[in-house]
């Protein structure tokens, strides 16, 4: 994020850094996506025309991003699980972050880490007595994590990195941390649920379990 601020800051046009390898593989097709687009943004410096602020900022999306670069590309240029948690626990036994996460990656958030407790489980010598069965804070899962929080350097001149970084965005200039709590056979959405965290605090989410028992063909399972 830092390099293509300082990118921006030299020329926000971009088009002088095209051709030329950053050693970054993500940051050269970062900047060979934006300058696609350079002419209109260009253009638009001022800001006064409207309808193409408007479609820049659909041609400028993340979803655009995630749609043109390769997912190994972005996901390698990505917060890594090693990075992003500093502490874990599961009722007072430690993580095995190997073990008990897996990654998924997500059109707007990138990569993103979910916490599986049956892979927990499963790695200790305990039966039934799982700990989130019981209620506390002591018996439930503790993650500190790094957000990354004034990491990255103010630039005046461009407060704005096209797809990343937006601070009129809802998502793409919010610090903190998105979490989403759902069942296993649930595929997260995070930007249509869960909560955000900001950071330099600590939030505990209390979980109610709910089962619908349905009653059957011809009405369904």
């Amino acid at each position: 994020m830092n390099k293509i601020n300082e990118i921006f800051l030299e020329d926000q046009s971009v088009m002088s850094f095209v051709g030329k390898p950053t050693g970054n593989d993500f940051v050269d097709a970062y900047v060979n996506f934006v300058a696609k687009f350079s002419p209109m943004w260009y253009k638009n410096d001022t800001g006064d025309d409207k309808d193409l602020a408007e479609a820049l900022s659909e041609a400028i999306s993340r979803v655009s991003l995630y749609n043109d670069i390769s997912r190994d590309v972005i996901s390698g240029a990505g917060i890594q699980l090693e990075q992003y948690v500093a502490r874990c626990f599961m009722g007072g036994v430690q993580c095995n972050l190997t073990r008990d996460f897996h990654q998924f990656f997500d059109q707007y958030y990138f990569n993103c880490y979910t916490y599986d407790p049956l892979a927990s489980a499963s790695g200790r010598s305990f039966d039934d007595n799982l700990p989130w069965l019981s209620p506390g804070l002591d018996n439930g899962l503790t993650i500190v994590v790094l957000t990354g929080s004034g990491m990255l350097k103010w630039n005046p001149n461009a407060n704005v990195i096209p797809g990343l970084y937006d601070m009129g965005s809802a998502t793409a200039g919010a610090d903190g941390v998105r979490v989403m709590i759902h069942a296993p056979d649930v595929v997260p959405f995070p930007l249509a649920e869960g909560f955000d965290v900001p950071p330099g605090f600590s939030v505990s989410f209390g979980i109610r379990p709910r089962r619908n028992v349905r009653i059957g063909p011809p009405h369904g399972d």
